[in-house]
């Protein structure tokens, strides 16, 4: 199985340019670079570090190795003459080398390099920066000091891009770093090509478009007042975009080789990703929304979420039609009206879904009818609401709530039949405004049709119930959905969740209730429970898509 960094072509930024940490070639590349360098001594010019026992090397290496022990490691000294006469120091050296921090290995670099008995330092500072710069390390020597040539920041810069970019510019920063960081063939020239493909790929989504230059893109952007750009900002991008496609550059001469050096590319990299982060931070303040994933990604994530349920005996199509909201949303767009019972019904049962397993309550179904009267309006108004509690206790289908929900029942009754009253049905009141709206209209509690215990959620309960097409956003869709699985739905805000949930059944072609279904059943208890709290990674097909597991 192909792993999502394997899919993506990338490791992590930090890892790519090795800030802050260290892989293995690079400690056993530093290693293999050290035993080799020649030492100064008479007679033994050429002979490395490595010996039998510290006694077969010259009187430098000893002074080297005690100066190592005393002063680097601050261990006792004594301790070292005992270990004269046990195999050799350089067993303790090599065993430090290769379990130590990855400060530690350049801590001990340039100890190595001011305390060693160097022929010439100056060619091993040349010839160590050879070496980190083969294994993509992002410190070099520097007037015999390691000194990081990647800031915090620039890391910084390209993780938030990478991170926060939708899917088609998200994939250009990681192939740009995968060709910037390949140790074996390094391919700036096409590194830098994709970091500018990455800058017109938010351009043109910005701007609504397929495929235009990063020129014509910017130009579209000031031109048709999209976004507010600075014009020395503008024309610095330009004269970029210029650089990339002049006679010397990236694409008008792919097949010359460029005069092109590791920090070239690493500029682009950072400098387009600013970019990046600078016109997403526009567009959100502009209020431009852009789908993160693109429709191939989010058509492959439908597709294996049926294929994992298929995969697990999960019937959703038969649980899908047992719920019933699909089904209502297609009898109301052929023009069916729900009944005022309906839609009470609809609202009881929201709130027994409140915090409590959906699969407790469907096998009595029949009783709860019977305990609310067939959900008749002026009985329900008019009864015990003590009673009524009791036995939704006593079948087991209680919630948290259910005593401020049964309490409130017969004032929500009142507010139903005044909405009625005013809008003429309350079918037509529920589409009277868009489903945002409506939603706030029953949640908050500042609106004079406000009803007592629903929040937004229920309320997109109960309007799915009542052939509302929407997404409810519960535990299991926002969980699934989440920036820490699927990263689909990543705002906080309702209305923007709404609108992402709506954009995705849109790119999969099916309406918002079906999808809403479908992923509820893949995350709940008693249903799917494959995408749950503690998910069972093994069962499915979404790992390479899941930010869960990688």
């Amino acid at each position: 199985m192909v792993l999502f960094s394997e899919r993506y072509g990338y490791k992590s930024v930090r890892d790519s340019l090795q800030f802050e940490c260290m892989d293995d070639e690079l400690r056993t590349a530093l290693w293999n670079f050290l035993c080799k360098f020649p030492i100064k001594s008479t007679g033994l010019s050429g002979t490395s570090l490595i010996g039998p026992t510290i006694n077969n090397y010259p009187h430098h290496v000893k002074k080297f190795y005690i100066d190592l022990w005393g002063n680097f490691w601050k261990r006792p000294l004594d301790e070292f003459n005992n270990v004269l006469h046990s195999p050799n120091p350089y067993d303790e050296l090599r065993q430090f080398f290769f379990t130590c921090e990855w400060y530690e290995v350049y801590d001990f670099l340039e100890f190595f390099a001011k305390k060693f008995p160097l022929e010439d330092s100056e060619s091993f500072n040349k010839s160590a920066n050879h070496v980190l710069e083969s294994e993509n390390s992002a410190y070099r020597f520097i007037n015999s000091e390691i000194t990081p040539i990647s800031s915090e920041a620039e890391i910084e810069t390209v993780e938030e891009a990478i991170i926060n970019s939708p899917d088609p510019v998200q994939i250009h920063l990681n192939e740009a770093l995968k060709l910037l960081s390949n140790k074996q063939s390094p391919n700036l020239r096409n590194s830098i090509k994709e970091s500018i493909s990455a800058v017109e790929s938010i351009c043109n989504m910005i701007n609504g478009d397929k495929s235009t230059s990063l020129g014509q893109a910017l130009n579209k952007m000031e031109r048709n007042n999209i976004i507010q750009l600075h014009g020395a900002l503008r024309r610095s991008f330009s004269s970029l975009y210029g650089y990339a496609n002049d006679a010397n550059g990236i694409r008008h001469a792919l097949l010359e080789e460029p005069n092109l050096e590791l920090e070239d590319a690493k500029f682009m990299l950072v400098s387009c990703s600013a970019f990046i982060n600078y016109l997403l931070t526009k567009a959100d303040k502009s209020n431009i929304k852009l789908n993160k994933k693109s429709d191939e990604t989010l058509e492959k994530i439908f597709h294996l979420l049926k294929q994992t349920l298929d995969d697990n005996n999960i019937d959703y199509s038969k649980i899908i039609e047992d719920f019933g909201q699909v089904e209502a949303a297609e009898k109301r767009e052929k023009g069916y009206e729900f009944t005022f019972n309906e839609h009470l019904k609809a609202l009881i049962y929201s709130m027994l879904s409140n915090r409590r397993k959906w699969a407790d309550i469907v096998d009595k179904l029949p009783l709860i009818e019977a305990i609310f009267f067939n959900f008749d309006p002026d009985k329900l108004e008019k009864c015990d609401t003590e009673a009524l509690i009791d036995k939704i206790r006593e079948i087991k289908c209680g919630n948290m709530s259910i005593y401020k929900q049964i309490d409130a029942l017969p004032h929500n009754i009142r507010q139903l039949k005044k909405i009625e009253k005013e809008f003429g049905s309350l079918d037509t009141f529920v589409i009277h405004k868009s489903l945002e709206e409506i939603v706030k209209l029953l949640s908050d509690g500042k609106s004079e049709y406000k009803i007592k215990q629903m929040g937004d959620a229920l309320a997109l309960e109960y309007l799915k119930s009542v052939g509302i097409r929407g997404m409810k956003p519960d535990v299991h869709i926002l969980r699934i959905c989440g920036p820490e699985r699927l990263d689909i739905i990543t705002a906080k805000d309702t209305q923007t969740q709404l609108e992402e949930f709506k954009n995705f059944a849109e790119s999969v072609n099916v309406s918002e209730t079906y999808l809403d279904n479908l992923i509820w059943i893949f995350g709940a208890k008693g249903y799917g429970e494959i995408c749950t709290a503690n998910p069972k990674c093994d069962k499915c097909e979404l790992t390479n898509y899941c930010n869960y597991k990688n």
